[in-house]
C-alpha cells in the first residue's frame, strides 16, 4: 500500500500517533493450499496375477509411448497356475456334483445338513470357475502395456524376480500438461470456483511463480496424516516450461477467490477491533465507521466511510480517548 507521509501529533502516551493518506490498489482475497506437481494422467501399473517376470522393458526417466509393452511375466508360470485352477474346477464341481446327487428325488424332503453341504459345494464349484476366468486372463496379459504416454517415474522389480498382484511394476506420468493437486481446508472450499486464477510457488524454484487456474474440484473430502479434512483442487499451470518434470515437487498455491482493482484501501493495521478507524480532521481526532468489501492479509477494501486522500491514525492502539467530549485536540 503507497503511504503518501507520514505526520506526528502527540497523544497522552509517549508514542506519537502516525499518519497515512487512503489511496487507491488492487486487492485480492486469496485461499492458501499446499500441494505437489503432477501430470494429465499417471498410471500405476500390476500384473493382474503373481508370477515371475520375464523381463523389464523401461528404466526411471525414459519416454514411453501409449500401447507400449515395459514389462512381462513368464507365461509357464501362468500357464501352470491356469492348469492348477483347471484341475480345481473339475474337484469342485465334481464335489458339487455329488451333493446333488445326494438330494436327487428328496426335493421335497432336503435337511437342512443336506442344503447346506450341497450349498457350500455349489458355492466352492463357482468360485473355481471364476479362478479359471481370472488366470486364463492372467495369461492373455502377461506382457504389460502402458495405457499412457509419457514419463516413467517408477519400476520395482527384476527379471526373474517373483511379484504378486499387489505390486506395482511401472509407474507413467503424462507432463503434456502440467498441473498442481492442492489440498484445500474444508472451511475454505466454498470460496473456491472453477476458473479462478491461482498463482503457484514451489520449493524447488523459490525466487519464482506459476500462473495457472482452477481446473477441478474433486467432490468428496479426505483427511490427512495431521487429521485435517481436506479437498483435493487441481490446478492447471499455463506455462510449465520451466519446471523440471518431476512427479510430487510440493509447493503453495494461492487461489484468487475475490478481487477488486483499483479501489479505496487501508492497511489491516490500522482497523481498530470495534471496525471503526480514526480520521483527522484539521487538529480533531474522530472515530467513523467504515464499511469493508474484498480483504488481503495485508490490505482492506473500503467501501464506505472514508474519502480518497483522507487523513487516517495508522496506530490506533496509541491513541487514547479523551475523558469527556467526543473530539480530542492535539498540537502538533
Amino acid at each position: 500500500m503507497a503511504i503518501f507521509g507520514f505526520f506526528a501529533l502527540r497523544s497522552s502516551k509517549s508514542e506519537p500517533l502516525q499518519f497515512a493518506q487512503v489511496g487507491r490498489v488492487d486487492i485480492q482475497e486469496t485461499v492458501g493450499a499446499s500441494g505437489a506437481i503432477t501430470g494429465r494422467d499417471s498410471v500405476s501399473l500390476k500384473f493382474l496375477g503373481s508370477g515371475r517376470l520375464s523381463y523389464i522393458g523401461v528404466k526411471v526417466g525414459d519416454s514411453v509411448s501409449r500401447g507400449v509393452v515395459v514389462a512381462g511375466l513368464d507365461a509357464r508360470d501362468l500357464s501352470f497356475a491356469l492348469q492348477q485352477a483347471e484341475n480345481s474346477l473339475r474337484s469342485a464341481q465334481a464335489s458339487a456334483e455329488k451333493a446333488l446327487d445326494d438330494v436327487k428325488g428328496h426335493s421335497g424332503d432336503e435337511t437342512f445338513t443336506q442344503k447346506e453341504t450341497r450349498t457350500k459345494a455349489e458355492v466352492v464349484r463357482d468360485s473355481a470357475y471364476d479362478a479359471v476366468i481370472r488366470a486364463r486372463i492372467a495369461l492373455s496379459q502377461a506382457s504389460m502395456t502402458t495405457p499412457v504416454g509419457g514419463i516413467v517415474t517408477q519400476v520395482n522389480g527384476l527379471s526373474g524376480q517373483f511379484i504378486s498382484a499387489a505390486d506395482i511394476v511401472v509407474s507413467v506420468v503424462d507432463f503434456s500438461e502440467v498441473y498442481f493437486d492442492a489440498e484445500v481446508d474444508e472451511a475454505d472450499i466454498a470460496k473456491v470456483a472453477v476458473g479462478q486464477k491461482a498463482e503457484v510457488s514451489l520449493n524447488s524454484y523459490p525466487d519464482r511463480s506459476f500462473p495457472g487456474t482452477v481446473d477441478k474440484i474433486v467432490p468428496q473430502t479426505t483427511t490427512t496424516s495431521s487429521g485435517s479434512t481436506v479437498v483435493d483442487v487441481r490446478i492447471k499451470l499455463d506455462d510449465s516450461s520451466g519446471i523440471s518434470k518431476v512427479d510430487g515437487l510440493n509447493g503453495q498455491a494461492e487461489i484468487v477467490v475475490k478481487e477488486s482493482k483499483n479501489v479505496l484501501s487501508i492497511s489491516r493495521e490500522w482497523l481498530r477491533e470495534d471496525n471503526k478507524v480514526l480520521i483527522q480532521d484539521g487538529k480533531v481526532i474522530k472515530l467513523v465507521d467504515v464499511s469493508l468489501g474484498v480483504e488481503s492479509d495485508a490490505s482492506l477494501e473500503v467501501l464506505g466511510g472514508l474519502q480518497e486522500n483522507q487523513t487516517v491514525v495508522t496506530n490506533p492502539s496509541a491513541y487514547r480517548e479523551p475523558r469527556k467530549g467526543a473530539f480530542s485536540f492535539f498540537r502538533r
